[in-house]
């Protein structure tokens, strides 16, 4: 409803903000929920906005509601920090990276993991579910992408092409998920076909569309946008299938392999580590924001908008359907 934000912070804190404007709260913090403890990294608002996820320092994914400072359901199973978190579109499930180079699909209603999803090499940075809710991606910090199927648990691609860590996935906004962005410590964004790279086996690391130095993209990767010296922390689709990405301008200066949300000047004191905006939310800004114009034709016409109904019906055929009201 455009009307809150979150934010997750190194204090070990989420917070609820007013954004709304024409009253006297906008722009004021309104709740403030505690209980990791430690540093939280990443916080994610489901498709209804009455639920959020947060993952932290602390190897716990939480799931909350707005109106409660108490955690509802707390995901226990990771070996070390919980780095990223978000939504499946059914929002039944939310999906976990760590550092400990794996993912978790968990239960809401239950807390419980059914999916444990391993192959990265190095610390999973980034996460994110296709709008028809069978397929989810991951970014790392060992270079790759990797796209996985979420009924089976198999890994059905493995993409390389950036020469750092992959700190964003994204998938358009159609009706299969047909395009997924990564940006990463490269300075760049890769724009790939989902249907493409599935239809390949997945290789080994170092294969299945790994680019050579200096070499063409792999044939999955159907664009690469490059910014003059700006390393990639986002990637988001806008409903409308408009490519944002953002980055912080370093100076020149960049420290390959620290996690973005841990790049501060010890002087600022504490930082935040993500914000998400409530569901309906169409304004986004940073230190350095580039337009990603001149995507390609292969941007899909069709699919802008959807109901709900339509994406369930298929999503997940080897997992429950448990209702968030049970939660």
């Amino acid at each position: 409803d455009d009307s809150h934000m979150l934010s997750a912070s190194q204090d070990g804190t989420v917070r609820l903000w007013r954004t709304a404007p024409g009253n006297d709260l906008q722009g004021s913090c309104l709740v403030c929920y505690r209980g990791h403890g430690f540093p939280v990294w990443d916080v994610a608002f489901s498709q209804l906005g009455y639920y959020f996820a947060s993952a932290g320092h602390d190897s716990i994914a939480r799931v909350w509601v707005t109106d409660r400072v108490a955690p509802l359901r707390m995901m226990v199973g990771h070996v070390a920090d919980v780095q990223t978190v978000c939504w499946h579109p059914n929002c039944n499930y939310i999906l976990t990276g760590s550092a400990d180079c794996s993912l978790r699909l968990w239960d809401v209603s239950s807390g419980t993991c059914v999916r444990l999803l391993c192959g990265h090499t190095g610390t999973v940075t980034s996460v994110a579910v296709s709008s028809d809710g069978r397929y989810c991606a991951s970014g790392s910090a060992d270079h790759s992408v990797r796209l996985w199927d979420l009924g089976t648990g198999k890994q059905v691609a493995h993409v390389g092409g950036h020469a750092g860590a992959v700190w964003s996935v994204a998938f358009s906004h159609d009706e299969d998920g047909g395009l997924l962005a990564s940006g990463g410590a490269d300075c760049a964004v890769r724009i790939w076909d989902v249907k493409r790279a599935s239809a390949t086996p997945p290789r080994g690391v170092g294969g299945g569309g790994v680019r050579s130095p200096g070499g063409p993209p792999p044939d999955a990767c159907v664009n690469e946008l490059l910014t003059k010296s700006t390393p990639v922390f986002t990637t988001t689709f806008t409903r409308m299938n408009l490519l944002l990405a953002a980055g912080p301008y370093t100076g020149g200066e960049w420290l390959e392999g620290t996690l973005p949300h841990r790049l501060s000047n010890p002087a600022a004191g504490l930082i935040v580590a993500a914000a998400t905006a409530s569901p309906g939310g169409r304004s986004a800004s940073s230190d350095d924001v580039r337009t990603m114009a001149d995507i390609g034709t292969s941007l899909p016409d069709s699919g802008m908008t959807r109901g709900m109904s339509t994406a369930q019906s298929d999503m997940m055929p080897a997992l429950p359907s448990t209702p968030l009201d049970g939660a």
